[in-house]
């Protein structure tokens, strides 16, 4: 089963636009019946729902049930955003993609970003990808990578060392085992564009205000 719905999520990328939804709570299932063909949870909505801020304040393990949970509800494929995969090294992040697994989902989100609003080295990150790409093999579930990197958010650069630092790492990311490359913090139609020629990889970016229309994405 976990084969199928991950092959699922890719192709459904592959093949076009995809549009995930990711609920903040458990009522995914109503998601599931208005015809979305994945559900992506939320970190930030997941964490508040049990009381805590946002930025891997909740426990791996409470993270993980929620998943867990979300997952046993639906029949479409769910992907799990474990931030950074609570740990910098390669082993937190193959130990957090195998209980991604455990739990019932089929992808993670994991990103590149430090707490104290910098970026991890660009050759452990793809380890880290790596080490994911690696649990999901040993485990046999093609595991859906959606690698996240937060060179927008950086301050003190400006907007075209960003933008460079931003096709860099999702190449590199792509090249590392990723299937998807996600680009936060960019609203802008022209560099949304620019971004989606530069990577060699789909897109993902964070739909609505002051995003353009689905359609123009």
């Amino acid at each position: 089963m976990e084969g199928r719905r991950s092959h699922a999520t890719v192709e459904s990328k592959r093949s076009g636009a995809s549009l995930p939804a990711s609920p903040r709570r458990t009522g995914h299932s109503r998601l599931e019946e208005a015809g979305f063909a994945a559900v992506a949870t939320t970190s930030a909505g997941v964490a508040w729902a049990f009381g805590y801020p946002d930025g891997e304040r909740i426990s791996r393990d409470e993270m993980l049930e929620a998943v867990g949970r979300m997952a046993a509800a639906v029949r479409v494929p769910v992907t799990a955003d474990v931030e950074a995969g609570y740990g910098a090294t390669p082993e937190a992040a193959a130990d957090t993609a195998r209980g991604v697994i455990a739990a019932g989902a089929v992808g993670l989100n994991l990103e590149d970003g430090t707490a104290d609003g910098g970026l991890l080295d660009l050759a452990l990150h793809v380890e880290r990808i790596q080490a994911a790409r690696a649990t999901g093999a040993s485990a046999g579930v093609p595991l859906v990578i959606n690698a996240r990197t937060d060179a927008f958010e950086v301050k003190g650069w400006d907007a075209a060392r960003r933008f460079a630092e931003a096709v860099r790492r999702a190449n590199a990311y792509r090249g590392a085992g990723a299937d998807c490359l996600f680009v936060p913090h960019v609203s802008d139609g022209e560099t949304i564009g620019r971004l989606a020629r530069e990577i060699d990889g789909p897109l993902n970016v964070i739909a609505g205000p002051p995003a353009p229309p689905i359609r123009e994405l």
